[in-house]
């Protein structure tokens, strides 16, 4: 495979309403595998939507409670749809018939799509691991990491600011304690030259004093009173300017002093005063900007603390969601929903049986009143028409009393007088429905008898088509009435996509939990 391809499962068109006639493709993955990518389509009621890559998200529920939930990454629009990075906690363990869905994220409601069946196949030898995989909550611990790097680099750049203003404080102080040392040792040195150059000079006249003095008083060997007074005021002057010079000495180390001392508060101001300020003020303001960032960093702590408090109180209704779920699960017995709808099936059986028995019956009877009446109808055809309000039976009761024949009345005694042809040997026998055959006497006459059977104990074709539409509406009322609290809960729209021998692997409780999750076979 090509560097950077990547390998797309088509999972089709989902459509919002969730409504397909058709099946969707079966997602089938290994164990452990990773970097696999799902192609598929969005529709609503049939008709292609297009959200915003940022509104797409991706939810699974394992079976064993872990959940994989992506919103808004991952999702790259194509020209056939759209494509999306499956998470390496997909294939972690073998699950046979996952479900998965996508759903749009609009207004804070989310609209899912039809659902989406993965098949894990298992990896021999490879352990089996199960791991949730939920961005919402990846986000949040990247943004407290973020904050607390932030804090860090806050913290370390404050620790740098401060070491940083404490050697510039340093620095300076060593410069100007430097400035202050050099201009004190530049200061007495000058002043120690001047003294040094002042001294020399005195020394000087003193030696020039003595040689003078020598000289004088060579001369004033001579001439002793003379220079007597002179010597004296040279003494004088040479005392008196040997004062004057050491005053000159002491104002000039004096004014040394004080404006050493002068320059040394001058610099001890500025130190103690704006730049000390300075350095405070700047220390005052990365003080606060610290406290402030250690601020937000506790609310955001305590969000992301509350965040998961939150979390896991979800977790937690979920898994006892799950409970109740898997409890309700657990009370149901496979096999007997089987032998209710079973029984079911016998019941609606009987009564297609019972129904059929009845039909059977019913046309039994129809046969015989048919029958009847054509041997009715015949005897009538026969014997003429029968007065109204009478019957064949009635008539022949009478007993020969005659009321009329050939429009001719009898007699007083009953005797009707009439002119009647010859009947012998037009009528040899005659039989009723096939019975018993009657034969004609001398005179041509038929002593039939008549059947006049009582059908008042049977139904008549109408009341018995009644009583078998009742029948077959007892039946199947009394089949869904046996069946409706034993499998109301399994019937649903989803049909098992899998193979027959992966169903028959399933066991009881795996059956159990496909039926409750709306799967059914």
């Amino acid at each position: 495979m090509a560097e950077n391809q990547t390998i797309a499962l088509n999972a089709g068109k989902l459509d919002l309403a969730k409504n397909q006639s058709f099946k969707l493709p079966e997602i089938r993955m290994r164990q452990g595998d990773k970097g696999y990518h799902l192609a598929f389509a969005l529709d609503a009621n049939f008709q292609q939507y297009n959200p915003s890559a940022d509104t797409l998200g991706f939810k699974m529920l394992k079976t064993d409670g872990q959940m994989i939930d992506m919103f808004g990454e991952g999702f790259k629009q194509t020209a056939d749809g759209w494509d999306m990075a499956l998470p390496a906690e997909v294939a972690q363990s073998p699950t046979p018939g996952l479900l998965a869905h996508i759903y749009i994220r609009s207004d804070g409601i989310d609209y899912s799509t039809s659902s989406i069946t993965f098949y894990i196949l298992p990896e021999y030898g490879k352990e089996a691991e199960s791991n949730s995989y939920v961005t919402a909550i990846n986000e949040i611990m990247n943004q407290a990491n973020t904050v607390i790097k932030n804090l860090e680099s806050w913290a370390n750049k404050a620790g740098d600011i401060a070491n940083a203003a404490q050697g510039a404080i340093d620095a300076k102080i060593a410069e100007m304690s430097q400035q202050v040392t050099n201009w004190t040792t530049a200061t007495l040195a000058n002043l120690t030259k001047a003294l040094s150059d002042k001294q020399a000079a005195l020394d000087k006249l003193n030696v020039d004093y003595s040689t003078g003095v020598a000289n004088i008083n060579a001369k004033l060997v001579t001439i002793n009173e003379d220079w007597a007074s002179r010597a004296a005021g040279y003494d004088t002057a040479a005392s008196g300017q040997r004062a004057e010079i050491k005053a000159s000495a002491d104002t000039a180390l004096a004014k040394v002093a004080a404006d050493a001392k002068d320059q040394r508060d001058v610099l001890a101001t500025q130190f103690n005063g704006a730049f000390l300020a300075g350095l405070k003020a700047d220390f005052d303001a990365l003080k606060q900007q610290w406290t402030a960032s250690l601020a937000d960093l506790q609310a955001a702590l305590t969000k992301a603390q509350g965040d998961q408090i939150d979390l896991g109180g979800r977790i937690k209704a979920a898994q006892t969601t799950l409970d109740a779920i898997t409890a309700k699960i657990q009370t149901i017995d496979p096999d007997a929903i089987n032998a209710a709808i079973l029984k079911a099936q016998q019941t609606a059986n009987d009564a297609k049986t019972a129904a059929a028995t009845a039909q059977t019956a019913a046309d039994g009877a129809k046969a015989d009143a048919k029958t009847a009446n054509d041997g009715v109808t015949t005897i009538n055809g026969k014997l003429g028409t029968v007065p109204v309000g009478s019957n064949v039976m009635a008539e022949i009761a009478k007993g020969g009393k005659v009321q009329s024949v050939n429009n001719t009345a009898p007699d007083s005694k009953g005797n009707v007088t009439i002119a009647l042809p010859s009947v012998a040997g037009m009528v040899k026998s005659a039989t009723i429905n096939g019975g018993t055959k009657v034969t004609a006497d001398s005179g041509g006459n038929l002593p039939l008898t008549v059947p006049d059977p009582d059908l008042s104990p049977y139904d008549t074709a109408s009341q018995a088509a009644v009583k078998v539409s009742q029948a077959k509406a007892d039946a199947i009322s009394a089949a869904k009435q046996e069946t409706t609290n034993q499998v109301a809960a399994s019937r649903n729209t989803t049909v098992w996509v899998g193979t027959q021998a992966e169903y028959d692997a399933l066991t009881a409780t795996q059956r159990a939990q496909y039926l409750l999750l709306g799967v059914t076979k």
